[in-house]
Order: C-alpha cells, then structure tokens, then sequence
C-alpha cells in the first residue's frame, strides 16, 4: 500500500511489485497511475476504488493528521475497503501479484536503456 500524496517515481510501489506483490496506490500525481493503469489518461483521479490492469488505485488522503478517535475520512474508508477486499479476493490477490511482477519488468534496466537510446 503506497498512500503517498505526492511521488515522482514511486520505486517502493517497483520494488514491491517486483517480489509479486500486489499493489494498492492512492492516484496521488505522477507515479502510480502512469505504472499501474498506462492506458488511462494522466489527467485522470481515482475519486473509487479503481480496479486497474496492473494494481489499484484510490483516491488521495487529505495530509491532514487526525486524531486515533476521529472518524475515518471517506477516503480512508475506501483506502481500508480496498486493502481488506484484495486480502479476502484470493483470485484478485493472486492476478494482482502475477500482473505486478510482469508489469515491473517493463522498467528492467535492458528495457529502461532501449528506451534511452532510441531517445536519444
């Protein structure tokens, strides 16, 4: 689970999917949604639970530190919902984990400097 607000490239939501592990991603900017759903348009924020091709994103936390006693924001709720729905799912636990693990290797250091160089 990466809740983060901000990322650029998130390598812990990398190095996680690399040991096949299933993913859950608040759609904070740049980063997870361009892993986890590249077929989906940049501009576009998970305001659900979204089901995507190679993980699952949910919409961002407000940053704001609450107190153990308050009540759970909307999107906490559905950050908890998603969690507890994958680790009851063990179809969608075990897909997750093999289509993290293959997604991944698209950013192989082979793959990562062919792109360069047909960049450059």
């Amino acid at each position: 689970m990466l809740s983060s607000l901000y990322e650029g490239f998130p390598n812990v939501l990398c190095e996680a999917m690399a040991c096949g592990t299933p993913v859950i991603s608040s759609d904070c900017k740049s980063g997870p949604r361009e892993i986890l759903a590249p077929d989906t348009g940049i501009n576009e924020e998970a305001r659900e639970v979204k089901y995507e091709r190679f993980g699952v994103l949910v919409p961002v936390c407000d940053g704001i530190m609450h107190n153990h006693d308050d009540e759970l924001t909307r999107e906490e709720e559905l950050l908890s919902f998603s969690i507890i729905s994958l680790l009851r799912n063990k179809k969608n636990l075990e897909e997750y984990s093999t289509k993290a693990y293959n997604r991944v290797k698209d950013f192989s250091i082979e793959n990562i400097i062919e792109a360069w160089e047909n960049i450059i």
